[in-house]
């Protein structure tokens, strides 16, 4: 199953936001990494009917870099 990035941006109040299209009604599991190496569970993302989400996420004020992906599953 494939997901097409739609859009990014950021609030703000800081949050970081994305706009996700993919499969009607999928489920899948968002992750992030600060070095695209290891990646850890941010969260569930559920696609609407019409295969779209909108995720946000608080950004930290660290400064280091994150970078996010969207695994569907089964």
């Amino acid at each position: 199953m494939e997901v097409q990035l739609l859009g990014v941006g950021l609030r703000e109040d800081g949050a970081f936001v994305f706009e996700i299209q993919g499969p009607p009604s999928a489920e899948g599991v968002l992750e992030q990494s600060e070095n695209l190496r290891d990646w850890t569970d941010a969260g569930g993302v559920v696609l609407d009917t019409s295969g779209h989400a909108s995720v946000e996420k608080q950004t930290g004020t660290t400064g280091a870099g994150r970078f996010y992906r969207v695994r569907l599953g089964p």
